[in-house]
């Protein structure tokens, strides 16, 4: 008996219900081919506080004893400053910060080292504390939790010699120490700035109101290319990852299609619309290559959507390329198409959204530094794919990683341009305005600068009406540009990018692994490249401390005669302005600038012979 069901993705069964593609698959494979919605693990920021040690008998005479405390949660490790004291009490009065996931898998295992000589500790004295018994709360170790002593279990044979007849023995020990999990630190996923999520850990305290729903529809695919499997057949099992906050959706498999069409919908509650989706397409491996137990999903391209760029109530159905960056260069993999559409539930809240702090409170009132954060940003993503990974159907490390973009703070002399040009790009109307101003001083067109005469003392017998009428242009030029506004949310971009233009020995750099696998004679000749761009750099460095420098001299008397002279500048100039208007002021210092160019020196003006002589500090470096 063969019976047909048609549905759609509302109904309850559809999760569970069988593709007629699927019968492709193996047994085996078709449990990872479903569709599947993950919830992130709620994380929470572990803080440690090491105070002091205790122990009795820790050594003979008055040797001295070299001691630390190792903290391990996880695969994290960390470890106190090493304390040389005679005693048998150690304080080190020293704060340990680690990430912990519900449900909580990994205790917090302490341990105190000690040794006599130069050389790897023995452990004298451990204990495993429950992170289910840990104090949560918001605000730290600063709001008055109480220290607690820990008796530790020592180790057998927990001794150590010094060869000299000193010998360190151990017979009770124990700890003092501080330990809370700290929720008031919004749960940041990934690198760069897309990893935002601004709802907290903790469950008592106040989370952002809820602005508005996003909705999101997979279509398909178009274009996709087949890949080469292990025994020479060339294939393509596509599937579709969406990540945004902490929910992530997995569209089902689309079996050995080139042209897959998902037709799956899902949404999001937003919180902050200046956040991104992410969408990731990649190949399922699991399916051709489950039996062998070696597989790995292939990336095939990447779309982010920034939430703020569209407009509310409208859906946007559009084909979004898939570019991918390979050592090759960059290549377009098919394209994706989307179907997407962002509701305000609430226009006061949205109001209020960008009124609000961009982060939690905590983040403000005691900051994480940055070393802090990025050393906290790696273990969150290897708990994440930890837990995804064990999840049914898995997710695989590739996935995560690729949707994490993990390797984006890795050194690229591709970025660095791309930034550096993001940068001329935004000082581009400075610089637009500078040429204009320059053109004007300079006479090439006589009518304009004898026009920008008038209007300059126009504006300055009226400069009260300066700021108002700048603020009326700016007005003008936002309203004239609706017209040009985006029609669809923007997309990589391979221009702005410099993806068609790199050099392919920088591109094999940037998927250089870390540390790196190429030849000697290779990684010598990048390193003085990159010397040769550092040596730039530096110069450019020293002239800016340069510059700084020869203004701050100018009343410190490093030169007693220029500071002298500038001494009776200042006096004289406030003794003028004390009598003298403004506006003539500014009227002479106008004309002046503005004057003919038969009027100009040919060589620099006094002020400029004056600065450069003025002192610096090149003279006291090595």
């Amino acid at each position: 008996m063969l019976s047909v069901w048609r549905g759609t993705q509302a109904d309850e069964a559809f999760s569970e219900s069988w593709k007629s593609d699927w019968l492709e698959a193996s047994v085996t494979a078709r449990p990872h081919i479903v569709p599947k919605v993950y919830n992130l693990p709620r994380l929470w920021c572990l803080r440690v506080h090491i105070n002091e040690f205790k122990c009795i008998s820790l050594a003979s005479g008055t040797k001295f004893v070299e001691a630390w405390v190792k903290v391990v949660v996880g695969c994290q490790h960390k470890r106190t400053k090493i304390v040389k004291k005679p005693l048998a009490h150690y304080v080190w009065d020293e704060e340990l910060t680690f990430v912990a996931a519900e449900p909580f898998e990994d205790g917090l295992q302490i341990s105190v080292y000690a040794h006599l000589v130069p050389r790897i500790g023995e452990v004298i004295g451990q204990t495993v504390i429950p992170l289910e018994t840990v104090q949560r709360q918001v605000g730290g170790l600063s709001t008055g939790l109480e220290r607690q002593w820990l008796d530790l279990q020592i180790p057998p044979n927990a001794s150590d010699s010094d060869g000299g007849g000193v010998e360190l023995t151990v017979s009770s020990c124990r700890i003092n120490l501080t330990t809370c999990l700290d929720g008031g630190y919004g749960a940041q996923y990934g690198f760069g700035e897309y990893k935002k999520d601004l709802r907290l850990a903790a469950e008592k305290t106040s989370n952002p109101p809820v602005v508005g729903l996003f909705e999101l529809g997979i279509l398909g695919a178009q274009g996709l290319p087949p890949i080469r499997r292990g025994n020479g057949r060339f294939s393509l099992h596509p599937y579709c990852v969406a990540k945004y906050g902490r929910k992530w959706v997995r569209t089902r498999t689309i079996i050995n299609n080139c042209h897959p069409s998902f037709n799956e919908q899902y949404s999001w509650d937003v919180y902050d619309t200046a956040t991104v989706l992410t969408i990731g397409l990649f190949d399922n491996g699991l399916v051709e290559e489950s039996s062998s137990g070696k597989y790995k999903d292939v990336s095939i391209g990447k779309v982010r959507i920034r939430l703020s760029n569209l407009q509310p109530g409208r859906i946007y159905s559009h084909g979004y390329p898939l570019l991918i960056l390979q050592p090759a260069g960059v290549k377009k993999l098919g394209e994706l198409y989307l179907s997407v559409r962002f509701t305000t539930r609430s226009l006061v809240n949205t109001v209020r959204m960008y009124a609000s702090p961009n982060l939690p409170t905590m983040h403000y009132e005691d900051p994480l530094s940055v070393i802090l954060k990025d050393n906290l940003e790696l273990p969150a993503i290897q708990i994440v794919t930890s837990r995804l990974s064990r999840m049914e159907p898995p997710l695989s490390k590739e996935a995560v990683e690729y949707m994490f973009d993990v390797q984006s703070n890795f050194w690229s002399l591709r970025k660095s341009r791309v930034n550096w040009n993001r940068i001329m790009s935004v000082l581009s109307i400075f610089n637009t305005f500078w040429r204009f101003f320059s053109y004007i001083c300079s006479w090439q067109n006589p009518a304009v600068t004898l026009l920008a005469h008038p209007v300059f003392l126009l504006a300055l017998a009226f400069h009260q009406f300066i700021l108002p009428s700048a603020l009326l242009y700016i007005f003008l030029i936002t309203i004239w540009n609706y017209r040009c506004r985006p029609s669809y949310p923007s997309h990589a971009d391979i221009k702005i990018s410099l993806a068609d233009t790199v050099h392919p020995d920088e591109l094999d750099e940037e998927f250089d692994t870390f540390p790196t696998s190429r030849t000697i004679d290779l990684v010598m000749m990048r390193y003085d490249r990159l010397r040769s761009i550092a040596g730039r750099i530096q110069a450019v460095m020293g002239d800016v401390a340069s510059c700084g420098e020869r203004i701050t001299s100018l009343t410190t008397w490093r030169d007693p005669t220029a500071t002298a002279i500038f001494g009776l500048f200042t006096l004289a100039v406030a003794i003028m302005l004390c009598f003298t208007p403004w506006k003539i002021l500014v009227a002479i210092a106008g004309a002046y600038t503005m004057r003919h160019p038969k009027l100009w020196r040919k060589t620099p003006s006094f002020v400029r012979n004056f600065y450069q002589r003025l002192p610096q500090k090149t003279d006291s470096l090595l």
